[in-house]
């Protein structure tokens, strides 16, 4: 034993470290990575290259800024993968600001992700470090919903130029409950936090960690169910967003504020956002 522990040391040691800041605290991401684990979500990290690959099959390494992904690994260990199987409609890895982030197009670049781990859930929490790249490209960043009609749709935007949405909810057909939350002006670059319940009903967004706007509505009774979940595509009317992404999370449920604020700070760790 004491021949090979001189040995394994300098390969372990690194890796040990990794999980570690600030002396014997866990590493925001791996106590983000924990959180989403633990709620059955799933945690994206772009700056992570080794979670992306160019084929939706994950044979084929991202090497280089300017490549296309075809999946994005969910580094939570759910396995709630990001993919697009269609080459031509595949986000890129790009470097924007100085930091590795996911850029859609604008055109129909998307992620599909399975539903599953959503459905029959009436909260959901999603978080995503973004930077608004066009003002003339719609700015979805994360949408579930049934097709037609919208059953508990739930849906969070980059800053849009038109009417500065962000993010909304809404349930049932007929709808049982709808509200959206909105804010303007906002950096075009920023961490948003998007919170949506059934019941009680309530809609919340977050700038920076900040609350920027709470609402509550019409009562809703409803759980989700959707048929789709989807990165950069904002509705199914062939929308889609040109936003980069530097960090996402999504949990179905609503987490409580210290593990909101760790997320938060994964966030900006990732994209640069000084929070406020």
């Amino acid at each position: 034993m004491t021949a090979i522990y001189p040995a394994i040391r300098p390969a372990i040691g690194p890796a040990i470290r990794s999980a570690f800041e600030g002396g014997y605290g866990l590493s925001l991401l791996a106590q983000s990575m924990g959180i989403v684990r633990k709620y059955g979500g799933a945690l994206y990290n772009p700056s992570n290259m080794a979670s992306l690959f160019q084929d939706s099959a994950g044979t084929i390494p991202v090497t280089a800024a300017g490549q296309p992904v075809g999946l994005m690994l969910d580094v939570s260990g759910n396995g709630n993968h990001a993919a697009q199987s269609t080459t031509t409609a595949r986000p890129t890895y790009q470097i924007v600001d100085g930091y590795p982030c996911i850029v859609g197009d604008g055109v129909d670049d998307f992620f599909s992700i399975n539903p599953a781990f959503i459905n029959g859930k009436s909260e959901v929490t999603v978080m995503a470090a973004i930077r608004k790249i066009s003002d003339t490209a719609r700015q979805g960043i994360f949408r579930a919903a049934q097709n037609v009609p919208a059953d508990a749709e739930f849906r969070l935007d980059a800053p849009q130029i038109v009417n500065q949405q962000h993010v909304c909810f809404r349930s049932g057909s007929p709808a049982t409950f709808q509200a959206q939350a909105s804010l303007a002006p906002t950096p075009a670059k920023a961490v948003l936090a998007g919170i949506g319940r059934i019941t009680p009903p309530l809609v919340e967004l977050r700038v920076n960690g900040v609350i920027a706007q709470s609402l509550t509505a019409n009562q809703g009774s409803a759980a989700y169910n959707a048929s789709s979940v989807w990165v950069f595509k904002e509705d199914p009317n062939n929308n889609y967003s040109s936003a980069a992404i530097f960090a996402l999370s999504v949990t179905p449920t609503i987490l409580a504020e210290a593990k909101l604020t760790i997320l938060t700070r994964f966030a900006a760790s990732r994209s640069g956002v000084t929070l406020a």
